[in-house]
């Protein structure tokens, strides 16, 4: 990982990465791999793509939703 004015380049855990060709954005948290195009809008919608999870079942697994809201 490498800190630059952005974010921070990382290897990108969609495809087989040996080098960082990925950013996540400080600003809003988001990811974009520019070696294979993986763009997520946020720590949600990375995390639902890592595990496959629903919405509501990944905002459930990162603590971001309540039962009964």
């Amino acid at each position: 990982m490498r800190a630059t004015s952005r974010g921070w380049l990382v290897r990108c855990p969609f495809h087989d990465d040996k080098t960082p060709s990925a950013i996540c954005y400080r600003a809003d948290g988001g990811f974009h791999c520019f070696g294979c195009g993986v763009h997520c809008r946020d720590v949600l919608d990375f995390h639902q793509r890592m595990t496959g999870l629903s919405f509501k079942a990944a905002a459930q697994a990162l603590g971001a939703w309540r039962a009964g809201r």
